[in-house]
């Protein structure tokens, strides 16, 4: 609802991506944001979906988030594990 707000927490979040400063176990994969700047999906990949939601609520307060876990089988673009390890 907030767009200057999501502004400020986006850099923040991109700022700590940067400086290797995420939790343990927590990376980045895709930020989408729409054209208008009121939605975003972000893909993390994660040990679990609780270390996400910690982060992001953390760095979004105030944000309106939804989360789930992907059914990799299924997702069609997902990066491949091939591809995760050369990027790491």
């Amino acid at each position: 609802n907030d767009p200057m707000k999501w502004d400020r927490s986006i850099k923040n979040i991109m700022s700590i991506i940067e400086q290797n400063r995420l939790p343990a176990g927590v990376k980045p994969l895709q930020y989408l944001p729409s054209s208008d700047g009121r939605k975003a999906v972000c893909l993390w990949e994660a040990g679990s979906l609780k270390a996400v939601q910690e982060f992001t609520e953390r760095e979004t307060a105030g944000a309106r988030n939804e989360y789930f876990e992907v059914q990799e089988a299924a997702a069609i673009g997902l990066p491949k594990a091939e591809e995760l390890a050369r990027a790491a």
